[in-house]
């Protein structure tokens, strides 16, 4: 479980629900900009509440199918599941 401890004044902290919610919107953009985001929220969340700690994001993406087979310039087919 991640820790998420950007926090509010009330000492609400930023939790997985959020850090989700950004991934998610921003699922298609590149690991740094996913970060940069989840950062400009958290700083948001947090109404300029100085941190008790550093803030450290690691992203790891890991492409789709259809993402190698476009990079790749395959057909369909050649990277279809079969069971």
């Amino acid at each position: 479980m991640p820790a998420l401890k950007g926090r509010t004044r009330d000492g609400e902290q930023f939790g997985t629900e959020r850090l989700a919610a950004i991934v998610r919107r921003f699922n298609d953009r590149k690991p740094d900009i996913i970060v940069a985001e989840l950062h400009d929220a958290v700083m948001k969340f947090a109404e300029g509440t100085p941190q008790q700690d550093d803030l450290t994001a690691v992203l790891i993406k890991r492409p789709t199918l259809a993402t190698v087979r476009d990079e790749l310039d395959l057909p369909e087919k050649d990277l279809a599941c079969t069971s």
